[in-house]
């Protein structure tokens, strides 16, 4: 199994590198091809995603196709592709405490990891908390309108998602005085080796950078 600290570390390199090309390789395929066969289960599920993030890549490629630059319509829909499969198929188990406690262990980016792993949890928690709010107005009757009644109802859940964050905050502020936080996760275990199938993800990101089998 590949490890999120490496899954990051790829995903960027391969990434960047991919975005910054006018050129389609047969070798960016490499990394896609090797991470979609020790992931063959998650394909379906992956697949269905990217479809639908595809509405949005269509939008931007056929401006581009609409203004006649054809070839940059093909360019920025197939590496658009390849960085969300190629990100989706190594990320797509992970949780985020696991995608964080990676990230973490690459020294740079502690700071980054921090950041994430309280945005997202802030995010979800305010999710739930709309969440809870809309059932309260179910059972309560309310049936959304335009009038001057729905529009104050709008502005109080946003008024109270507003305070919700708020105090969130102020209250993880104060835990982590209390306990001395210095910005760095602490990371329970040994760091473990790197495996057969990490060395071979390394072989084909680095057969990305060779650029054989020009495509498009």
């Amino acid at each position: 199994m590949i490890s999120p600290k490496l899954a990051f570390i790829a995903t960027i390199f391969y990434s960047f590198f991919i975005a910054l090309q006018s050129e389609i390789y047969a070798t960016f395929f490499a990394p896609v091809i090797f991470v979609s066969l020790i992931n063959y289960k998650l394909i379906a599920k992956i697949a269905v995603k990217i479809l639908f993030l595809n509405i949005f890549i269509a939008l931007i490629a056929l401006s581009f196709w609409y203004f006649g630059q054809t070839k940059m319509a093909i360019l920025v829909a197939l590496r658009a592709n390849l960085i969300i499969f190629f990100t989706l198929l190594l990320f797509y188990k992970f949780n985020i405490f696991e995608i964080c406690s990676g990230i973490a262990e690459i020294k740079f980016c502690a700071k980054f990891a921090f950041l994430l792993f309280f945005s997202v949890k802030f995010i979800d928690a305010l999710k739930k908390e709309f969440k809870r709010i809309l059932k309260t107005l179910k059972a309560r009757s309310f049936i959304a309108k335009t009038d001057i009644f729905s529009l104050k109802t709008y502005a109080n859940i946003v008024g109270i998602l507003f305070i919700c964050a708020i105090n969130r905050s102020e209250n993880l502020q104060k835990a982590l005085i209390v306990r001395n936080f210095n910005g760095n996760f602490k990371i329970i275990g040994s760091a473990q080796k790197i495996n057969f199938a990490e060395i071979l993800l390394l072989i084909t990101i680095i057969c990305v950078f060779i650029k054989k089998g020009q495509i498009l």
